[in-house]
């Protein structure tokens, strides 16, 4: 769980086929979503040495499904996610993040829990995605036909992870169990528990802290759901912090570079530029490890020009086990967790033409943006491959949608799929 809370949860996953045509709707399943306050959850915001966590009342809902002429059924919570393990019953999950201190653990105590008995459930089963035309759904052999409550737990926290200035911890609430043999479920009336530190050394401790980037303000405030945005906007550090540049050695990118930071410097940021011709996905990760470790730093974004394509604006990128290539890779910089610490970003360009084009975009968007119409200031386009008939694309950008609607301006948002 912790793996795919720790990419900002981005990367969870998600019904598919024929029961996912039913389920999916506007918000993918298995999909967390830090951003949308839950008026049933209760949370204290005054101690990260203790942290009261309460739930009361949640709004579950109970849709029927048909799958292969039998009714399933779904249960779920408006605006949070599916606890996702093929083959198992959908349940609902509400996981967030929440501040502890900066070294030591924490232990997850259950306070309170109640919960009414509902009868005659026939739990829906997720799916994996490849067998999204398979006509009789996958069963979990041990959950289905076992007289036992899924999830066997009601409550837990993931490993310490650190989010760049604070240490964090994820926490999942399951205010629904299943017993598939019974046809039962619980919903839980009341569900309350408290985040307690100890002196036991724990995972990814924060030794050196520093004031918190007034850039990751904004995520700090919508991602960590204990956080005293009153202490935040007193401490944080709002003054630009330092932009790192990596491109290939070459006369005509240099040329655009200096631009851009010059351009970057005027806003208030500290710039270095790192030129080189033979770049590795590993060099790469060091230089930006190197300048995020360095004695007062303040490294907040890292900028990548050129393609992960081979040629003469080849920057490489790192290949995961997910068999994808992402520049995620080069963000993860403290601890041992996979938050990106800093914002990383690329200018894929592959030619002269390319980079010129990009460059003056950027340009006119900063310092001469089009105002006679500003309509195109709330305006979004996504677009998502459906090869091989994989839906979780588009599902991650209708999710995507979501998370520009709450937490930005941007509301006018087209999605497009193309098969490839």
């Amino acid at each position: 769980m912790s793996r795919t809370l720790a990419l900002l949860l981005l990367m969870g996953m998600i019904l598919s086929g024929a029961i996912a045509s039913e389920l999916a709707q506007d918000f993918p399943r298995g999909y967390s979503n830090p951003v949308i306050a839950n008026p049933a959850l209760n949370i204290s915001r005054s101690n990260y040495e203790f942290t009261s966590i309460s739930l009361s009342s949640p709004q579950v809902e109970i849709d029927e499904v048909v799958v292969d002429l039998e009714t399933y059924h779904s249960l779920s919570i408006p605006d949070e996610s599916i606890y996702y393990r093929e083959g198992c019953p959908a349940v609902p999950q509400i996981t967030r993040f929440y501040r502890i201190p900066n070294t030591g653990s924490v232990d997850l105590v259950i306070r309170e829990a109640s919960y009414s008995l509902v009868d005659d459930i026939n739990s829906l089963p997720i799916q994996p995605e490849e067998d999204r035309f398979r006509q009789v759904p996958v069963k979990a052999a041990d959950v289905y036909g076992v007289d036992s409550w899924y999830p066997a737990e009601i409550a837990v926290a993931g490993d310490p992870m650190i989010m760049r200035d604070y240490r964090v911890v994820p926490v999942t609430l399951f205010p629904v169990q299943v017993n598939t043999l019974t046809g039962q479920a619980r919903i839980y009336d009341q569900l309350d528990v408290d985040l307690v530190a100890n002196d036991t050394p724990g995972e990814n401790e924060i030794v050196n802290s520093r004031p918190a980037s007034g850039a990751f303000a904004p995520a700090y405030s919508r991602f960590i759901a204990n956080l005293d945005e009153t202490s935040l906007d007193d401490d944080a550090n709002y003054t630009p912090g330092q932009y790192l540049i990596l491109c290939p050695d070459n006369s005509t990118i240099l040329q655009w570079v200096d631009t851009l930071s010059t351009w970057k410097r005027r806003r208030g940021f500290e710039i270095e530029i790192d030129a080189r011709d033979n770049w590795t996905y590993s060099t790469m990760k060091s230089r930006v490890q190197q300048a995020y470790n360095a004695e007062d730093s303040n490294l907040e974004f890292v900028c990548i020009v050129g393609d992960p394509m081979q040629g003469t604006y080849y920057m490489p990128t790192s290949t995961t086990n997910w068999d994808g290539q992402y520049d995620h890779y080069f963000g993860t910089l403290a601890g041992s967790d996979e938050i990106a610490d800093i914002a990383v970003g690329r200018l894929s360009v592959t030619s002269a033409s390319q980079l010129a084009t990009v460059m003056r975009k950027i340009m006119l968007y900063e310092r001469e943006p089009y105002m006679d119409d500003t309509g195109w200031f709330n305006r979004a386009f996504l677009y998502a491959g459906t090869d091989y008939e994989v839906s979780s694309n588009e599902i991650m950008m209708l999710w995507a949608r979501r998370q520009f609607e709450h937490m930005t301006g941007v509301n006018d948002i087209t999605i497009a799929t193309h098969p490839g």
